[in-house]
């Protein structure tokens, strides 16, 4: 789960990000540059 990536987001200092999600249905995985925080974007 932590190899490659479909997409990349990076918010600095507490502020926000924003990307385009992937338009193809199916299962995302995602990590941040926290250990212990991850998850999945589902597209139907």
């Amino acid at each position: 789960m932590n190899e490659g990536s479909a997409f990349d987001a990076e918010a600095k200092g507490g502020g926000t990000a924003t990307f385009t999600a992937p338009t193809k249905p199916g299962t995302y995985p995602y990590r941040t540059f926290h250990p212990g925080m991850h998850g999945v974007v589902i597209v139907k």
